[in-house]
């Protein structure tokens, strides 16, 4: 997928999030008709249950107003007992009241319960009316017109207990069960939905994720392998397509690849330069010199021309071994130079070096003190001996008359540390980690003589090659010491 890692980030988020949302818009959904259908049957139980009571009390008040004769509760003793009667359809009311309430969204069972309502009023108007005649003294009248009225109550009370009453009872008892069991069915289906959801949501998102990543790692993986093919000199891989992140990073990565090997090509021939041009003539000087020398022996040049021919003889010598290090270098560098790793006393390697040196510490007045030690170490004698005639041969440089030099040693728990101290003039804090960089000298207020600059990176790039490790520490004004820390032999 070639588009960029933010994008592919974005992805990974958006989609599954998507399925969240999706799956959250229709849970919402199916919870709120879970929800309505829930209400509704809570409502048509409540109106099941007020017409069941509203039957209940209306049964109740034709018992009482109803039975013919002069104790009922509407006739007895000779007159109407109004509370009686008022009361049982107050209540009757209160039911009425409650039910157009809940039949407000349901216009025919609104209609239904008005009509009964209005019945139940034409009932209570009969009896307020035999109420005032009685009270006015109608009594007989009353009575003549007792059956008459006594039918038409029943009439009104066999209305009010409808057919469509009954109906809407057993129609909302029934619809009340049934939104009960539409909803016990929608809570199944958001769990069967909520569950089928979340393990899609899941699947997807690990299949996407792998998608993604994979081509990430495997892109990754590329560059990893380009690292070690730079590491190791060899062709990279084919620049990854695409113009993502990686991509781009991929392409950075062959033009330094790029860069290095014009770098490389470029030193080489600094090499081959070096090695043709430039030591050729200077083995014709050299071979010149000597002729140059003999005939200086022979007298016949004059004091000045032998001075002039040492002078030539010790630049070119000094040009030949600045030439010998910078190849010795090159190859270190470059991997073509092998140690041959075997157990070496440490001071043997002191001894060797001290005589070694010794003419030009008695030309210097330069004394070298050797701390006996039976330590061992691993490598290369030759090339170790190397290191520590260079950094001898530094300190004497950096010494002036009357100095010392300590060559010592201590084991450690990371192996070998071989020490080589003078009491020189020391070394700036900041030059510390510069020292040991190709064509870096410091100055100092030693005897002046120069170096090639070539010296202490050789030291460094032999004891790399030790898999060891050296530094310096130092204090200005009271000397360096340099230290190389290798393995120890077992």
């Amino acid at each position: 997928m070639k588009v960029s890692l933010a994008a592919k980030g974005l992805i990974l988020v958006s989609i599954p999030l998507c399925f969240e949302l999706g799956f959250a818009a229709l849970f919402t959904k199916l919870q709120n008709q879970a929800e309505d259908d829930a209400r509704q049957a809570v409502k048509a139980r409540l109106l099941s249950e007020r017409v069941n009571e509203l039957t209940r009390d209306i049964w109740g008040t034709w018992k009482a107003v109803g039975t013919a004769g002069d104790d009922t509760l509407v006739v007895k003793s000779g007159r109407v007992d109004t509370g009686l009667y008022k009361a049982a359809f107050a209540k009757l009311r209160v039911h009425y009241r409650v039910l157009m309430e809940l039949t407000s969204d349901k216009p025919e069972m609104k209609l239904a319960v008005k009509e009964s309502m209005a019945l139940l009023d034409q009932g209570e108007a009969i009896l307020d009316d035999a109420a005032k005649q009685i009270k006015e003294g109608n009594i007989q009248e009353v009575l003549s017109t007792y059956h008459e009225k006594s039918a038409r109550l029943k009439t009104l009370f066999t209305g009010l207990l409808s057919q469509e009453l009954m109906l809407i009872a057993r129609h909302n008892a029934d619809l009340a069960n049934k939104n009960t069991e539409q909803s016990a069915e929608r809570r199944s289906r958001i769990m069967r939905l909520a569950l089928l959801t979340v393990c899609a949501n899941a699947i997807f998102s690990v299949l996407l994720a792998i998608f993604l990543i994979r081509g990430i790692t495997s892109r990754l993986a590329t560059l990893n392998r380009n690292v070690e093919r730079v590491e190791h000199g060899d062709q990279l891989l084919p620049r990854l397509e695409g113009s993502d992140e990686i991509a781009e990073l991929d392409s950075a990565f062959h033009k330094m690849d790029e860069s290095l090997k014009e770098a490389a090509r470029k030193r080489q021939e600094l090499v081959n330069m070096i090695t043709h041009d430039l030591r050729t003539p200077l083995s014709v000087i050299a071979g010149s010199l000597e002729v140059f020398s003999s005939e200086a022996r022979g007298g016949e040049l004059s004091d000045s021309g032998q001075r002039m021919v040492k002078l030539i003889k010790r630049n070119s010598s000094r040009m030949m071994t600045m030439i010998g290090d910078l190849l010795d270098l090159e190859k270190m560098q470059a991997g073509m130079m092998k140690i041959d790793a075997r157990p070496v006393k440490v001071i043997e390697l002191f001894d060797d070096v001290k005589a070694d040196v010794a003419d030009l510490l008695e030309e210097r007045k330069i004394e070298v003190r050797v701390v006996d030690t039976p330590l061992v170490v691993k490598g290369d004698q030759d090339q170790l001996f190397r290191v520590l005639l260079n950094l001898v041969s530094n300190a004497i440089k950096h010494s002036t008359a009357g100095g010392v030099i300590t060559l010592a040693a201590e084991s450690s728990a990371e192996g070998v540390e071989l020490r080589v101290s003078d009491t020189g003039a020391g070394i700036p804090q900041d030059m510390l980690e510069h020292i040991f960089e190709p064509f870096h000298q410091v100055q100092s207020g030693g005897s002046g003589k120069e170096g090639s600059g070539l010296g202490l990176a050789i030291c460094r790039a032999i004891v790399g090659m030790h898999e060891g490790r050296i530094w310096a520490t130092s204090v200005p004004g009271e000397g360096s010491t340099f230290h190389v820390l290798l393995r120890k032999h077992v």
